[in-house]
This record gives structure tokens, C-alpha cells and sequence, in this order.
């Protein structure tokens, strides 16, 4: 089938993307309570409420009462008369097959793709998963035979329904093994001297720093939840380490841009954990070092054991500040939450809020810190600061409203919307306020960009995903001659995992092609 045909009849799975988009805060408070509760890693919790709009959706499509008769010829009236003979037999047994892969690949492939952000999960989506990359080529039976018998799968009790492998369960393994064995077996990192601030700092944050310098372990952690002046006490913490224990303190973040706003607060020795682990200049730079990673809640249970591995190996000293409440890894393994569940690590905590001035409105974002969603929600609907307004075109013309008053008073205004299509909507409600006022002339323009398709290493190998007029982006030199910033724009897929793309940036000139 063609995919504009599939895509045609996938009408319940835009349903529930729309629904997801549409109930992202409720299913994101849904997600974090069931995380709690639990203790399952936010991703699987995600995917679990969203799982209940697929169900809904469901319900709907079984209560529509139409007989098969009556379906198909609807099915037939959506169609074009190319896209009904597309289908006569003849015609698909004409066609040559493509991109079907041998089953052993396509095992790899789905073991890849379920494991690469989550823990753990259910057998029955590991047997689609195996049927929807092997179709063709393996039938319903092989598919749950993979789910129940492949040896690559553990289970946490004999008959349990949810799985996981033995890569996963060795990643928080060795994790825990490295911090437990550093626990205790280090000088003090401030060897003992004596600290005096150079900034005011409250009892928390004195006593953070103080955790750090009296640390006798591997890795040492600070939890520091939103406006308790982390910023404050890392300054502080990185001065006197330097100081006392005689060594540099770099500094490390998840992403570019975390890293970036640690640059533009003063702390310039800083680079991204990605860096770390891939650069080895880097790591060259790093030996014997303290490191200090920021935002380590975002941290997943590979990148944390390479971490507690080359701190370990290398002479370093790791301190990992960050909140696991606030921030979960986007790969598989919340590390520093199993960390702290565990007992691994006995973390300082930051818990005074000093970013609200305002006592009720800090009353409010401390109970958020909390956790108690419900109890911050209502003090600060009692403070008055939160607005309702159900009517969605009255609703855009209020944040329009507030932004231009912003303006005109000369203030900053932010506007932060749960998905991309809000944002849109905002900012075209915005604009024309904006020319409304002057600000903005009639004239625009249209500029193209890329967007994310937010593959999975594993989709990423997998040539079935890729489709013509896609542009594959390096962000590092890859076999073949292909270079860090290079755009190569796929012309089309080739044999059962081939690409052929061309150069974007030479294409108008030389016309390159190359096969991948």
C-alpha cells in the first residue's frame, strides 16, 4: 500500500495524537502521580495514560453501528479510483515487495526500539512491535512466541506479564555497584579546611556546600528544586572546592542548552554530558578532576554508569546536582531517582524557595515542590493568579491583550503554551495584535525549516521510516565520508534497508548522489 493510502485510513491514530496534544497537562500530572504511586519511570507512566485515550477512542469506534456492508462501501467511497485498483489482486501480486526484513533483524530492531526509552514493557507490545517491523515475513503465532520464549527477555517474577532485558537490568546494576563502591573511600574533597562564604547564603545552601566538602565518596549529590538558589550555592561550592582540595571543577549538562545558561551565569569550564562520553579531549581534560553535573535528573542509567565509570577509573570526583521530581531522562533509566530510592545516594537538599518575593505565591510553589499538586493549585487560585476562560478565541485574545500591555509598559512578557499547535495559535493571535497596533506591517514572509521526526536509535537504522524529500542532518562525522552539519535529503529507499540521498548543499551545482 501506498503510504498516502494508509495514512489515509489511520484516522483513530490522528485521533489520539490530537487527543494527546489537546490533554497534555492533564496526562503529564496523570503521569507524574502514577510515578509516584508506582515508582514506574515517567515514560512508562506517560504511555500508560495515553494508552486510555486509545481506549476511549475505541469505545467510540464500537459503539458506531454499521454493518460490514455499509463499512466497506465507505471505505470504497474514500478511496480514488487509482487507489481502488492499487488493490485489485493482480495488482498487488505484481508489485515487488519492499523494505521487508529477515526476522532475525527485525527482532534486533524491536528489542532496540522498546528499550531505548523505557525500562520495561508489556509482552504484548514487544509481539507488535516484532509484527509490525517483520510483516511479510513473520506471522501472529512467531510474533508471540518472541514475546514469551526469546531468551533477550526477563521478567521480574515467573508468569509476570511485563518484561525487560538483561542490558537493561545490568545498566542500574553496574550503576549501583560503582557508587557503592566509591561510598567512603575518598579524602574529603575539601581535605578539611576551613570555608567562608563570599556571598550571602542561606543555612541550606551552606549546608550543601559543606556536604560537598565533606564528602568521602565517589559521587556525591545535591537536590535543589526550582527558585532555591542552586545557582547561589553551586558559585559557592565551585570557589571552594577549587580552593581546598587543589583540583578544577568542571562543569557538565544534559543539553546544549542547559549548558549554555551555565556559561551565561559564570560558570565558562562547561560542556555537555554528550561531550564527556564521545569526545576524548574531553576526557583527556577531565582526569583527575572534580565533576560537577547540573540538571542530573535528566540523566539516564547509561549515561550515569559511564559516568560513576570514568569518575572511578580516572581519579574524578563526581557531584550530581539536579531534582529527580522535576526532570526525568529521556532515555531509558530515571538513574538519579534509583539512586535515591535505593539508598545509593543521600543527597543535600535545597527545599527553601527564595525566587517568589511574594509570601502566599511561595507558599504555593512550595507545596508544588512538594509534590502536593493539588494543595499549590488551590493557594494559588486563591491568590488570584490563575485565570479561566473555556471559550478558546476569547482565551487568545485575553493572553493577546496581557502581552500587549506588556509591551506598551515595556516589560518582558512569556508565553508558554503545552504543544506546538497552542503555540501556533498564540503567536498568530499575537501577530495580529501586533499589526493591529502598528508594530507589525501586513507583509510576510514564509521560510521553510526542519522539524524533528524524534526517531529512536533503532527507527533511525531502520530505512522504512525513511520517505522521499526527508533530510537526514549529521551532528558528527559518520562512515562513508559524512560530515558534522551536513544536510543530505533522501531521493529513495533502496533494496530491504538502503537509502539513496543527496547532498542539499551541493545538489543545485553538482547534482551529488550517494547511496547509504
Amino acid at each position: 500500500m501506498s503510504r498516502a493510502l494508509i495514512e489515509k485510513f489511520s484516522k483513530r491514530t490522528a485521533q489520539i495524537e490530537e487527543l494527546a496534544r489537546r490533554e497534555y497537562t492533564v496526562l503529564t500530572a496523570k503521569a507524574r502521580a502514577l510515578v509516584k504511586e508506582s515508582g514506574m519511570e515517567f515514560a512508562d507512566a506517560f504511555g500508560q495514560v495515553k494508552a486510555e485515550l486509545g481506549a476511549k477512542s475505541r469505545k467510540t469506534k464500537r459503539e458506531a453501528k454499521v454493518s460490514a456492508d455499509e463499512q466497506l462501501r465507505n471505505w470504497r467511497a474514500q478511496m480514488t479510483a487509482e487507489e481502488r485498483a492499487s488493490l485489485r489482486t493482480e495488482r498487488v501480486k505484481g508489485t515487488r515487495a519492499q523494505n521487508l526484513l529477515e526476522p532475525a533483524l527485525a527482532k534486533a530492531l524491536a528489542v532496540s526500539h522498546l528499550f531505548e526509552r523505557s525500562s520495561i514493557a508489556r509482552e504484548l507490545h514487544a509481539a507488535g512491535m516484532f509484527l509490525r517491523r517483520g510483516i511479510g515475513r513473520v506471522s501472529v503465532d512467531q510474533a508471540k512466541a518472541f514475546a514469551f520464549q526469546d531468551p533477550r527477555f526477563v521478567r521480574p517474577q515467573p508468569g509476570a506479564r511485563i518484561i525487560t532485558t538483561r542490558e537493561v537490568l545490568n545498566e542500574e546494576s553496574e550503576m549501583l555497584k560503582g557508587v557503592d563502591a566509591g561510598r567512603d573511600r575518598y579524602e574529603e574533597i575539601g581535605r578539611g579546611g576551613s570555608w567562608n562564604p563570599t556571598s550571602r547564603v542561606s543555612d541550606e545552601q551552606k549546608a550543601a556546600v559543606e556536604h560537598m566538602l565533606c564528602s568521602r565518596d565517589l559521587v556525591t549529590a545535591i537536590r535543589g528544586v526550582a527558585g532555591t538558589g542552586k545557582t547561589t550555592m553551586m558559585k559557592e561550592a565551585v570557589l571552594a572546592m577549587t580552593a581546598l582540595s587543589g583540583k578544577e571543577v568542571l562543569l557538565f549538562a544534559p543539553s546544549s542548552a542547559a549548558t549554555q545558561v551555565l556559561k551565561e551565569q559564570g560558570f565558562s569550564a562547561s560542556d555537555t554530558v554528550q561531550s564527556l562520553t564521545t569526545n576524548t579531549m574531553v576526557q583527556d581534560a577531565a582526569r583527575g578532576k572534580i565533576l560537577l553535573v547540573d540538571e542530573a535528573g535528566f540523566l539516564s542509567a547509561k549515561q550515569m554508569r559511564w559516568l560513576v565509570k570514568f569518575a572511578g577509573d580516572n581519579q574524578c570526583r563526581l557531584v550530581l546536582c539536579g531534582d529527580s521530581r522535576q526532570h526525568h531522562a529521556v532515555e531509558r533509566g530515571d538513574s538519579l531517582r534509583v539512586l535515591e530510592k535505593t539508598g545509593a545516594l543521600q543527597p543535600a537538599a535545597l527545599t527553601k524557595i527564595f525566587r517568589q518575593k511574594i509570601p502566599a505565591l511561595r507558599d504555593a510553589i512550595q507545596e508544588l515542590a512538594r509534590g502536593n499538586t493539588e494543595e499549590g493549585f488551590d493557594k494559588l487560585d486563591a491568590f488570584g493568579v490563575i485565570q479561566e476562560v473555556e471559550d478558546q478565541a476569547l482565551r487568545l485574545a485575553a493572553i493577546a491583550g496581557l502581552h500587549m500591555q506588556a509591551v506598551k509598559e515595556n516589560k518582558s512578557s512569556l508565553i508558554v503554551a503545552p504543544t506546538h499547535g497552542e503555540c501556533r495559535q498564540i503567536a498568530k493571535a499575537v501577530r495580529q495584535a501586533m499589526r493591529n497596533e502598528g508594530l507589525l506591517s501586513s507583509e510576510e514572509q514564509t521560510s521553510m525549516r526542519l522539524e524533528k521526526l524524534n526517531l529512536t536509535a533503532s527507527q533511525r537504522q531502520d530505512a522504512i521510516n525513511y520517505e522521499p524529500g526527508n533530510v537526514i542532518e549529521f551532528h558528527r562525522r559518520a562512515a562513508g565520508g559524512f560530515k558534522s552539519g551536513e544536510q543530505w535529503e533522501v531521493v529513495e529507499r533502496t533494496g530491504a534497508s538502503g537509502l539513496m540521498v543527496e547532498n542539499t548543499h551541493v545538489r543545485a551545482e553538482t547534482g551529488q548522489i550517494r547511496s547509504l
